[in-house]
């Protein structure tokens, strides 16, 4: 994304998903990165259900349940969903997956970020065929 300004919650804001809707609402913001613990909190707030300025969720840092990706899809339907991944090794955010209630069970990881070249090793570090 380029173009957009940043805004930075205040200490402790972060927390709390009533301060983090009012924001958006207060500033028009329309993308918002959580982990799910804390996307959880967000979609269960009413006050989210009002956040007509927000685009895009993206959800990163563990596991996206099912459960709570099909809740946010429901939820905020106007809102796009994005599954980010990136194991400890390497960086906070490597692959991409923009959700749908259709992924199934598990959430998928996606694909490479731009500029990311992702590979499946065995046991002695040998690629594995695609």
């Amino acid at each position: 994304m380029t173009g957009c300004r940043l805004l930075l919650a205040g200490p402790g804001e972060h927390r709390d998903p009533h301060r983090i809707a009012q924001l958006v609402n207060e500033h028009g913001v329309t993308t918002l990165h959580f982990v799910p613990p804390l996307l959880q909190l967000f979609v269960d707030e009413p006050l989210a259900q009002q956040c007509t300025s927000l685009r895009r969720l993206f959800s990163g840092g563990e596991a996206l349940p099912s459960e709570l990706r099909n809740r946010v899809l429901e939820h905020l339907p106007g809102v796009q969903l994005h599954n980010r991944y990136g194991p400890t090794e390497t960086a906070i955010n490597v692959t991409h997956w923009q959700c749908q209630v259709s992924d199934g069970l598990r959430s998928p990881i996606g694909r490479p970020l731009g500029n990311v070249l992702c590979r499946v090793l065995d046991s002695e570090l040998n690629p594995l065929p695609r």
